[in-house]
């Protein structure tokens, strides 16, 4: 059970990356927002 938990935080937490850094970064770049950012 421990196991689940321990994946669905992993997942959850990569979900609140938003697609990762770099994506994040890129985006940047570009000089935009994420859309978590526009919220």
């Amino acid at each position: 059970m421990q196991r689940i938990i321990d994946e669905l935080e992993r997942k959850r937490a990569a979900a609140e990356e938003g697609g990762g850094r770099a994506r994040i970064e890129a985006q940047h770049g570009r000089g935009k927002l994420t859309a978590r950012e526009r919220i």
